[in-house]
C-alpha cells in the first residue's frame, strides 16, 4: 500500500521474534558470511546488546514501523570526530571500533536490564550510570557515521531510506553535531566486475564509482538514489570493511551463496558478483572478505 504512515523512533527489540525477523533481514541485505546462523542463547544476548546500544545511544539505532505497528526497516550509526577533510577520513573498521569490548559489555548490561526491568522505571543509580557512560563515549564528537541501513524487502518502493535519513537528520541537528557521512556500498559493482573481467582494485573501483549515465548520475544504483537524496561523493574507499573465517567456513558458503557462480580472477582470490572480493590464505587457513564502499556526506539542512 502506496503512502501508508510510517513513524520513526529509536530501536527496540519488543520481543525475540521481533529480533529473529531483524536478524533474517540482516541476513538477506548481508548474507551468512557477515550474520551467520545463531544459537538460541546467542540471539537473546544480542537481542540485549542491541537493545542496550538503543537505550544508551537512541539517536543511532533508528527503526521506522508503519502505523500498524510493523517493522519497515533499521538504520545504525557511530558517532565521531572528523575534520571535515575528505582525506582524513579512515575506514569503517575504523569508526566501527567505539564498540570495543568494553562497552560492550556495559551496553549488554544495560540492555539485559531494560528487558528485565523494562515494565518499571530505571531506578536513579542506573540512570546516572547509563548518563556517564554515554557522556564518556560521546566526549569531543561532531560527526554522525551511518553504518547500516537495513530495509524490509515487501516494503521496498515506499522511500524507507529516505525516510530514515530525514530521521537521523534530525538527531544529528539535536546532538548539535557539523555532518552525517558514511561509507556506501555501491549496489552493482560486483557485476561490473563480472562483466568487465576486470581484477577489484584501486583504479577500478574509483573510475565505478564516478561513472555517469547520460543525464549525469552515477551508473550505480543506490549512489543514484543516494545522489537523488542530496549525497555528496567524498572519496572511494577500497578495503572500507574486511571479516576474515576459517577456510571451511568460507568452501561451506560457497556452496549455500550463488552457488556456480563464483570464479577465480587470480588464483587466490574469489569473486562471485557481490561488491565485496575474498582472499584466500591457504598458510593460515583463513579465507578474508574486503569491502570496497564510497565516502559521501549527506547534507544536514
Amino acid at each position: 500500500m502506496l503512502d501508508q504512515e510510517y513513524i520513526t523512533g529509536s530501536l527496540h527489540f519488543k520481543d525475540q521474534a521481533e529480533f529473529a525477523a531483524f536478524w533474517k533481514m540482516k541476513q538477506k541485505a548481508w548474507t551468512e558470511w557477515y550474520a551467520s546462523v545463531q544459537s538460541r542463547s546467542r540471539a537473546i544476548l544480542e537481542r540485549a546488546l542491541y537493545n542496550g546500544k538503543a537505550l544508551c545511544f537512541p539517536e543511532f539505532f533508528r527503526e521506522i514501523r508503519t502505523d500498524a505497528g510493523k517493522v519497515a526497516g533499521y538504520l545504525f550509526a557511530t558517532p565521531a570526530f572528523w575534520d571535515g577533510k575528505a582525506e582524513s577520513l579512515q575506514n569503517l573498521d575504523y569508526y566501527d571500533s567505539w564498540h570495543n569490548y568494553r562497552s560492550k559489555y556495559h551496553m549488554l548490561a544495560f540492555g539485559a536490564a531494560s528487558i528485565v526491568f523494562q515494565n518499571f522505571k530505571l531506578n536513579r543509580f542506573f540512570r546516572l550510570l547509563l548518563t556517564s557512560f554515554r557522556a564518556r563515549k560521546l566526549k569531543d564528537k561532531n560527526t554522525v557515521v551511518l553504518t547500516a541501513l537495513f530495509v524490509e524487502s515487501n516494503l521496498r518502493g515506499q522511500k524507507i531510506p529516505s525516510r530514515l535519513f530525514q530521521s537521523i537528520k534530525v538527531e544529528v541537528k539535536k546532538l548539535g553535531y557539523q555532518w552525517l557521512i558514511s561509507p556506501f556500498r555501491p549496489s552493482q559493482y560486483g557485476d561490473y566486475k563480472r562483466r568487465s573481467g576486470f581484477l577489484h582494485n584501486r583504479d577500478v573501483f574509483t573510475d565505478y564509482c564516478y561513472k555517469k549515465r547520460e543525464d549525469g548520475l552515477p551508473v550505480d544504483g543506490w549512489l543514484r538514489s543516494l545522489t537523488r537524496n542530496g549525497m555528496v561523493m567524498l572519496k572511494p574507499e577500497v578495503e572500507s570493511f574486511s571479516v576474515s573465517r576459517p577456510l571451511e567456513r568460507f568452501f561451506d558458503f560457497q556452496k549455500s551463496h550463488k552457488p556456480g557462480q563464483w570464479y577465480q580472477p587470480v588464483p587466490g582470490v574469489w569473486e562471485c558478483g557481490e561488491t565485496q572480493t575474498w582472499y584466500v590464505d591457504e598458510e593460515q587457513g583463513t579465507a578474508t572478505s574486503v569491502e570496497p564502499d564510497l565516502w559521501g556526506m549527506i547534507p544536514v539542512e
